[in-house]
């Protein structure tokens, strides 16, 4: 048992290697303050997290995953679901992490190669506790249910709602009798531009609102449709949009289930991915571990360091040098044989167990489009994802 000046909470390390259990003990201790185990029987493992009280809270547990087997894996998931701790997962076996990644729910768990623990264990630890935060957890099942596919009923609506104009039209072709020259003479002869914003686009812009995920789609919805039941309800005999008596059953139809479709946004769950444009099915922004030595070069200087993350628009790197949010540089570096050489700038900056060295994350801000695809291959095939 290691004991840190201001215990925040404890923390186990499983791992029969004595070695790297107590490399990651120091790096633990370089950053966090807690009072941290270190375990080499499973079963006393297993005992110490069950038998921990809430007030003695388990921060997170490091896990050697080439120490156990599978049985006794699954038995310590399934204790760590229960309680969601937070569980850094390390292997010498890449294959096997890339297999846990689809399996395991990475809201509690991180995994890290054992060949860049070295450089990125704090970073992945850090990253890991923060997703763990009671408000992280609300804002991924949020996050989560934004990026779910919307019911196949609003599609279907959506489509009926932009064909609205041709049941109209069809509809006062067999209630009047007009050849279609005549029809359509007639309704192309309709006077203003409102009379004919309500007939040709009125439930069809609706249906494009309700198809489509922007950030105005649902106030513009909403409008559109208290504007549709004011004038369904102010409607005057064998006027434009309907020339009928009565306006149609269909439009009558259409503007029940669109209000529906109003009651359904007035819960917050259901209209978060209109308001939300950070949470787009279309953005990704996984980060993965790497280990690329590249070249960075400032106005001032040139200088060789190591990408040790890398994602479809950024990267993540040390470096002695001062920078600030905002500077801008050139990074080049490989990719499976191929150069690369992207403009970038600095998004984040944070401090590292090493005093001399700061982290720095860079966001590419010019990339050529040939370069852009091969990263985005690249990362893609990538097995160890921080966030």
């Amino acid at each position: 048992m290691i004991e840190s000046k201001t215990v925040k909470g404890h923390a186990f390390v499983y791992c029969d290697d004595i070695s790297l259990a107590k490399s990651i003990v120091d790096r633990i201790e370089m950053t966090f303050s807690h009072q941290v185990y270190i375990k080499h029987d499973f079963e006393k493992l297993l005992h110490s997290l069950t038998s921990m009280q809430n007030e003695d809270n388990v921060e997170f547990v490091v896990l050697d995953l080439d120490s156990i087997s599978r049985s006794q894996f699954k038995r310590l998931y399934q204790l760590l679901n229960v309680k969601q701790i937070p569980c850094v997962i390390t292997s010498n076996d890449h294959s096997q992490l890339h297999e846990l990644t689809h399996e395991l729910d990475d809201a509690f768990v991180s995994f890290i190669p054992k060949t860049i623990i070295k450089t990125m264990f704090n970073e992945t630890l850090m990253l890991l506790l923060e997703k763990c935060t009671p408000q992280k957890k609300l804002s991924k099942r949020i996050k989560d249910f934004s990026l779910t596919r919307k019911p196949r009923s609003l599609y279907f609506l959506a489509f009926i709602l932009c064909l609205e104009p041709l049941v109209k039209i069809f509809y006062l072709k067999a209630t009047t009798g007009f050849g279609w020259d005549t029809l359509f003479r007639t309704l192309f002869s309709i006077q203003g531009v409102w009379p004919n914003f309500e007939f040709w686009f009125l439930f069809p812009l609706a249906g494009y609102a309700l198809w489509s995920i922007k950030s105005w789609s649902f106030p513009f919805f909403i409008c559109l449709q208290m504007y549709s039941v004011y004038s369904f309800a102010t409607y005057e005999q064998f006027t434009w949009p309907y020339v009928a008596e009565t306006p149609h059953l269909s439009s009558g139809i259409l503007l029940f289930f669109n209000m529906l479709i109003v009651m359904y946004f007035m819960t917050p769950e259901n209209r978060r991915p209109f308001w939300n444009k950070t949470q787009r099915v279309w953005r990704d922004s996984s980060r993965y571990a790497t280990n690329i030595r590249s070249e960075i070069k400032d106005s001032s200087q040139s200088y060789e360091t190591t990408i040790t993350n890398l994602s479809k628009t950024g990267a993540y790197f040390t470096s002695k040098q001062d920078y600030k949010i905002g500077d801008k540089m050139l990074i080049q570096f490989q990719v499976r044989g191929k150069e690369m050489s992207v403009e970038a700038k600095i998004r984040r900056m944070q401090p590292t167990a090493h005093e001399e060295y700061n982290g720095y994350g860079v966001e590419f801000t010019s990339v050529p489009k040939e370069e852009k695809e091969y990263i985005k291959d690249y990362v893609s095939g990538l097995v160890h994802r921080l966030q």
